[in-house]
């Protein structure tokens, strides 16, 4: 055969080289599952995944100090952003980063649960406080009404007054004009 027209073997080629016999199922079952057993299996994920979205939980912090083969070992399980041809400064920067995406994320959790914590406190003192501005609302609204009745009295008091104040007036000028004319009538005689 020419080289031109030399291509790599099919299964049949394969299971059965002499090509005298037609390959058998059980021939063919053998040969696809152990190319599939050379073959790498990958994991297939539903949806794409970035390096930022995955976690990093390190057992030794920072990977500082490692030798670049443990690094690749190491990283061999975080998906397939980490190749082995990787730059190993590369692979320290990026697993550096993951680790501090993860520290903010942890940092994130906890500011929230603190600030959970600060709402619950802070419900926790209004259902405490809530009965007291009960208690004083209606006390002010008591006061007030006390102070509409203190008013109307003062007004009514005040018009009183004034009544009272003229009518002294005018007993006074009756008076005086009384007076007057007992005296004028006293000189007549």
């Amino acid at each position: 055969m020419p080289l031109k027209d030399q291509t790599s073997p099919n299964p049949e080629q394969m299971s059965n080289p002499e090509g005298s016999n037609p390959p058998s199922s059980l021939d063919i079952v053998e040969l696809t599952s152990s190319l599939q057993a050379t073959e790498p299996r990958r994991a297939i994920s539903l949806h794409k995944r970035s390096a930022s979205d995955s976690l990093v939980i390190l057992k030794k912090p920072y990977l500082v100090g490692q030798s670049s083969s443990s690094l690749v070992t190491e990283t061999q399980k975080w998906g397939r952003s980490f190749e082995p041809t990787m730059d190993p400064k590369k692979m320290k920067r990026l697993l550096a980063n993951r680790v501090a995406a993860q520290n903010s994320r942890l940092r994130k959790m906890e500011y929230i649960e603190k600030l959970k914590k600060d709402i619950e406190t802070a419900e926790a003192q209004i259902a405490a406080l809530a009965p007291e501005v009960s208690y004083y609302k209606h006390r002010r609204a008591v006061l007030q009404q006390e102070n509409d009745e203190m008013k109307q009295k003062i007004e009514f008091l005040e018009k009183e007054e004034a009544r009272k104040e003229a009518e002294h007036q005018a007993l006074k000028e009756e008076r005086d004009m009384l007076a007057l004319t007992y005296f004028l009538q006293q000189e007549d005689l």
